[in-house]
């Protein structure tokens, strides 16, 4: 029965390792976070690029999901993004958060 618990672990952290090795994505999806609202003032802006220091928003989710984006974000910079450096960065589009059909997203 251990062989089968350590099998079944070593299985998983082998896993993600490789989902996070070379050739993983930088990118986070908007919709793996709650974007549903009523009304404007639950939808923030978010940069779904994680390797960027320029923070330009592009999506918005519910304020409810930004500590999970948050935290995806620092984790996901830690294992797949090289040392990031000075970036010159632009100047971001102005972009703000709408609450659509019950649906935060940006225009």
């Amino acid at each position: 029965m251990k062989t089968t618990y350590f099998s079944a672990a070593l299985l998983l952290v082998l896993g993600a390792c490789g989902s996070n090795g070379p050739g993983a994505s930088s990118r986070l999806q908007a919709s793996d976070y709650d974007q549903t609202c009523t009304d404007i003032t639950q939808c923030v802006l978010v940069d779904l690029e994680v390797c960027s220091s320029c923070n330009c928003p592009d999506a918005a989710i519910a304020d409810v999901a930004h500590a999970a984006y948050v935290a995806d974000k620092n984790s996901l910079r830690e294992t797949v993004c090289p040392e990031l450096g000075q970036e010159n960065c632009p100047s971001c589009p102005l972009r703000e958060p709408q609450c659509f059909e019950a649906t935060c997203s940006i225009r």
